[in-house]
Parts: structure tokens; C-alpha cells; sequence
């Protein structure tokens, strides 16, 4: 929230006082880092943080009005939220569609087609450990000075230097290909099996 008042705005919201108010908003904020967790967000408190600031932000817009269960409005901004970060993860994960597109090279159908590659991508991230994947993801977001300052960071949070992480990227990208590659033949096999039914 960006200031005290907003955050008392959403506390009267939420109860008939700012006590209860501030209960409830413990509650709420607590079953919102459930829900995300459940869809498997690894950043479920930031998520959840981010569905109570909108809703304090939007509560404050003239003209707001919002009857019932103040929980089946911030469901709905919560369900707005994970659809921004699948959004999100999923352009990150297709930046390395190029990083990975050569190891399809030799299937001319599944290389016309990203949809099956990307498919295999996402199924393959999905089996890596999270810290793992989350390293790998984080490698490649942003664009230009902001990517190479991200990979600064990230070197600095895990006390590492720049160039280890680049080899452990390297290393994990590695795996990543393999299991990329793996995916792709069976599906390819698996299409041509079908065909020949």
C-alpha cells in the first residue's frame, strides 16, 4: 500500500472496525498465500501482497462499489494476478525457446510448430527443482542493460561470481536440452505411431 491511509481504507473495508479489520486482513492475506501456493507459485506472499494492494487501490477509485464478501472480490483480483504471472513466466520460458530451438533441428515438424517445443519446455522446467528452475528463469528475464543488471544481482544473492553462474546456467540449460529433446522424439514418435494406425 502506498500510504498508512490506504492500508485503513482497506481495514474498515474488510470489518466494522480497524481491528477487526486488521484480523480479517491477516486471514485473508494467509488463504491468499494458500491459494497461491495451491496453483504452485513459488512467490505466493509477493502474489499475495499484490491482490491486497489492488483491491486498496481500487477501493479508493470513486465510484467503487463492491456488495458481499469482500474474500469473493479479492478472489477475483487474486485470479487476475496469476494470470498476469503464468503470462509472465510463459514469455520468460519462450525466451529460451531460441536457446533450445536447435535441438529439434533434425524434426522438421516439430521445428514449424514452437507449440509441441514449448510444451516439452514447460513439462521439463515444471521437474526441476525450484530453486533450480527459479535460477533458470530469473537468468533469462528482463531485456538488455535490465537482463544483464538481473544477472548481476542474481550472482551477488547466490555469493557467486558472474562467470559461475553462467556455468551453472550453462550446466542446467544443458539438462533442460536433454529433456527438451527427450520430449520431442516421443512425441514425434508417438504422432507417428499414431498415423500409422
Amino acid at each position: 500500500m502506498d500510504t498508512p491511509a490506504d492500508l485503513e481504507n482497506l481495514l474498515n473495508w474488510l470489518g466494522p472496525d480497524t481491528a477487526t479489520g486488521a484480523q480479517r486482513y491477516v486471514e485473508v492475506r494467509q488463504r491468499l498465500i494458500g491459494l497461491f501456493e495451491y496453483r504452485g507459485c513459488e512467490d505466493a506472499d509477493e502474489l499475495a501482497d499484490e491482490t491486497l494492494d489492488r483491491t486498496a487501490r481500487a477501493i479508493l477509485k470513486q465510484g467503487f462499489t463492491f456488495e458481499g464478501n469482500p474474500i469473493a472480490y479479492m478472489r477475483g483480483v487474486a485470479r487476475n494476478i496469476y494470470l498476469e504471472s503464468r503470462r509472465k513466466n510463459r514469455a520468460v520460458s519462450q525466451e529460451l525457446l531460441p536457446e533450445l530451438g536447435d535441438i529439434v533441428a533434425q524434426a522438421p515438424s516439430e521445428a514449424a510448430n514452437t507449440e509441441p517445443l514449448f510444451a516439452c519446455l514447460e513439462d521439463c522446467l515444471a521437474r526441476l527443482p525450484d530453486e533450480r528452475r527459479s535460477l533458470l528463469l530469473r537468468y533469462y528475464q528482463g531485456q538488455k542493460s535490465a537482463k544483464v543488471d538481473g544477472r548481476q544481482q542474481l550472482a551477488q544473492e547466490k555469493g557467486i561470481e558472474l562467470n559461475a553462474l553462467r556455468i551453472q546456467v550453462f550446466r542446467l540449460r544443458n539438462v533442460v536440452r536433454q529433456c527438451v529433446n527427450r520430449c520431442a522424439k516421443s512425441r514425434e514418435m508417438k504422432r507417428g505411431f499414431e498415423h500409422s494406425i
